[in-house]
């Protein structure tokens, strides 16, 4: 009697573990969160016969099923942390687990140790446009500065697996150093004042479980670069306020400083360095309405993901006039405006001459792309006159606009089908209306 008792629980307890997800996906009883990254789900299509019998109704809708069934992202979590846990395994795209659990991604850990091929040529062609571009913008009155970031490897290099030894001493951030110098081309390292000031600073620059600076480090560059400026302009600017010693720290994390943990998507997180998150404010003493006193200049930033950090900054109006920052030269983000936009080069060629300042950013592992083509448009638009042809690159713009927004590219889906022509040639004959319009209105 008891064993027929326990193949019945046992049947029972099978059966539910069977049901319990599909009931969990029509209707959920449990609170399940959702996984953190470069995620993109897909969205369940309707029902045409055109779908039906292409095949593309079925295909979609396995993709759905197969993301949206009950407790996925907690088995998801559940393979993750076996990984991690019993491995020392990562399941996640390029994230290296180094010693005592510090995180890493792989290409900072290669620009560390050496491990690209460095084209001299590349450098030394960027060098020479830079110094060029440095000089004729000064002439108008615009400030160009080079800005080397920080990278984790570099900053943590004992806490680096031993499989990953030093190759050589050469790297991008290496040759542009030593070239920047011997140029004489404005620059800030903000990578190598990051070292000397490591176990210095009252909290950490650098997280345990995020790749990029901590936001007490880049609350630190954000308060350099102000200073930079003031001595670049030789005048007073209003500061950021905040207190730098007396920080109380936290290992409840913010901005971005668990961004590889979360992106590691484990049941249980690693556990963090207590870190500090300043309350900024600004010390208004000066601006552009005391004359010769004080300035408040209009900046542009061409940088990485870097100066997301620096973003929620109060930045502009309250110590630069204006602020606009170029992610990867691409997506403008504008201050005060608070707006993002796809941007062509010469609409950015337009709002540089508005500038007093231009930083181009990069951290170590990117300065292989350093600027990542603003340098060469900028050297052909100031240097060599060369005029863009700003239809094209109107064309581009919306195009870029179009494929960045979901909703608008299924609606031009839906009229591509309509009028019977592939979705890219439907893209474009909107986007080059658009820029007809946008160009015979002088805009």
């Amino acid at each position: 009697m008891k064993s027929n008792k326990l193949h019945t629980f046992l049947f029972a307890l099978v059966i539910a573990a069977l049901f319990l997800p599909m009931i969990q996906m029509v209707k959920p009883f449990v609170e399940v969160g959702p996984l953190f990254g470069s995620i993109v789900p897909t969205v369940k299509d309707s029902l045409t016969l055109e779908a039906w019998f292409d095949g593309t109704y079925q295909e979609n809708r396995n993709k759905y099923i197969n993301e949206q069934f009950g407790f996925r992202n907690t088995a998801v979590r559940l393979h993750n942390q076996i990984a991690f846990s019993f491995f020392g395994k990562a399941k996640a795209n390029g994230v290296i687990i180094g010693k005592e659990d510090y995180l890493y991604e792989i290409k900072y850990i290669n620009a560390f140790r050496g491990a690209e091929e460095v084209s001299q040529a590349k450098v030394d062609s960027n060098l020479v446009m830079l110094k060029a571009l440095q000089t004729k913008l000064k002439e108008k009155g615009i400030e160009l500065v080079v800005v080397m970031n920080p990278g984790k490897a570099s900053f943590y290099p004992e806490f680096i697996p031993d499989e990953f030894p030093i190759l050589s001493s050469r790297s991008y951030y290496s040759e542009y150093q030593k070239g920047l110098e011997s140029q004489g081309i404005q620059h800030i390292d903000f990578g190598k004042w990051f070292r000397q000031m490591k176990g210095k600073t009252s909290a950490p620059l650098f997280p345990k479980t995020g790749i990029h600076w901590s936001q007490y480090g880049a609350t630190l560059a954000a308060d350099s670069l102000v200073n930079y400026c003031m001595k670049l302009f030789g005048k007073n600017m209003n500061e950021f306020g905040w207190n730098k010693k007396d920080l109380p720290l936290s290992t409840t994390m913010e901005s971005v400083d668990d961004d590889i943990g979360l992106g590691m998507n484990l049941l249980l997180p690693i556990a963090h360095l207590p870190m500090a998150y300043p309350r900024v404010g600004v010390n208004d003493k000066y601006g552009v309405s005391f004359g010769n006193s004080g300035i408040q200049p209009k900046v542009a930033v061409i940088s990485d993901s870097y100066f997301f950090n620096l973003m929620q900054l109060p930045w502009a109006p309250e110590i630069f006039q204006s602020l606009n920052f170029y992610f990867y030269n691409k997506q403008l983000h504008k201050r005060p405006e608070g707006t993002m936009t796809n941007s062509d080069p010469l609409s950015q060629m337009k709002e540089i001459e508005k500038s007093n300042v231009v930083f181009v950013m990069a951290t170590e592992c990117n300065m292989d792309k350093l600027g990542w083509g603003f340098i060469s448009s900028a050297y052909k638009y100031f240097v060599l006159g060369e005029k863009f042809d700003s239809f094209d690159f109107r064309v581009q713009k919306f195009k870029n606009n179009i494929l960045s927004d979901e909703t608008w590219v299924k609606a031009i889906a839906e009229k591509a089908k309509q009028n019977k022509v592939p979705l890219d040639t439907m893209i474009m004959r909107d986007a080059r209306y658009m820029a007809e319009m946008e160009y015979s209105n002088g805009n």
